[in-house]
């Protein structure tokens, strides 16, 4: 494991709680999502098997990690997202990973996990169900053979157009790359 990246990671997010997080988010439903979040594991769940925070609790670690580096650069461009929202894409984006035996692609199984208790709006499901990047396209699982296909390539580039979904991304991507340590 490297020490410095989970000294950074540890820096980045002290003091922050997911669930005292999801619970302050004003919206019907959420106290049943976090209730079956820990019903889940959702709090002990690993965000990978070998890459970036792969150890128990390292979901909570990762989404905790987007969810500050996401502030930052929304605050930092002037960017507006109301505060329930921040919480619910960087907290929520990887729900699928509390089960392995998903049927649908990644970011199609988190919203449909997340709605089954709390409706999204519109930016809230674009922004989750496009934070696998060129990765869920379907010329990348074509190409690749990696995953399952959740959108097209074309898709993808509308809704990185509109900003905020593209943020998250480099967001996701940069704390799994940059920050989060391996064990």
């Amino acid at each position: 494991m490297n020490s410095s990246k989970e000294k950074l990671l540890k820096k980045q997010i002290a003091g922050l709680d997911a669930k005292e997080l999801l619970l302050s988010v004003d919206r019907i439903g959420m106290k049943d999502l976090v209730a079956s979040l820990e019903t889940e594991g959702y709090f002990k769940a690993q965000a990978a098997k070998k890459y970036h925070c792969n150890y128990e609790g390292g979901l909570v670690d990762h989404s905790l990690s987007v969810y500050v580096l996401f502030n930052e650069l929304l605050d930092k461009f002037g960017l507006e997202l109301s505060k329930d929202s921040r919480i619910i894409v960087s907290l929520l984006h990887d729900y699928c990973k509390v089960d392995e035996n998903k049927k649908l692609g990644h970011a199609i199984e988190s919203i449909r996990r997340i709605e089954i208790y709390v409706c999204l709006t519109y930016i809230e499901r674009e922004i989750i169900r496009f934070h696998m990047g060129m990765y869920g396209t379907e010329e990348f699982v074509n190409m690749s053979g990696w995953g399952k296909s959740e959108y097209s390539l074309r898709d993808l580039t509308m809704a990185f157009n509109s900003g905020l979904p593209l943020l998250f991304y480099f967001c996701d991507h940069l704390t799994t790359k940059y920050i989060e340590p391996v064990r």
